[in-house]
């Protein structure tokens, strides 16, 4: 595709016109009808106390059985400070 002019229409060009063309027609797009799906939630329902329990070991990397996960999360415990000291 050429034109007679000064600037040739490349199909680049032509995506780039489509695309503007697009983004006009979409920015036109009324949602005026559409209803939103939304509920607020009542606090009480996020209450903490209904949350089921889940009672997480203090040594819970130990399910895993690596002993290379042991010596790390050992060396980390070790080396950093409790909030004992503070």
């Amino acid at each position: 595709m050429r034109a007679s002019g000064r600037f040739p229409i490349t199909s680049f060009t032509l995506f780039l016109a489509v695309a503007s063309a697009a983004f006009i027609l979409v920015g036109c797009a009324s949602t005026g009808a559409i209803a939103p799906k939304a509920q607020a939630i009542d606090a009480a329902a996020l209450a903490q106390d209904r949350a089921p329990g889940v009672d997480v070991s203090d040594t819970w990397w130990k399910a895993f059985d690596d002993a290379r996960l042991d010596e790390l999360v050992n060396r980390g415990l070790a080396s950093n400070p409790s909030l004992s000291c503070s």
